[in-house]
């Protein structure tokens, strides 16, 4: 999870101040309205998130990710 600067203008989606970076390598948008303090705290850690993909391709937006639970996973080392 890594903060990002969102999309301004009056188009902007300033709820998606997030990216999360996959272990898959890609890296989808986070829909955090209300809870990024709860994300700054997960900055930098690995994580396990249960959500659903919206996809607003057809409306001219990217595919974002709605968070329902998050998990901090053990750090191996």
């Amino acid at each position: 999870m890594e903060p990002v600067t969102p999309p301004s203008g009056p188009a902007g989606r300033p709820a998606l101040s997030f990216v999360l970076r996959t272990v898959e390598g890609f890296d989808l948008q986070v829909y955090v309205a209300g809870i990024e303090n709860v994300l700054w705290a997960l900055v930098g850690r690995q994580i396990s998130i249960r959500g659903k993909l919206i996809d607003f391709n057809q409306v001219g937006f990217a595919i974002e990710l709605w968070i329902g639970e998050i998990e901090t996973l053990p750090i191996n080392g």
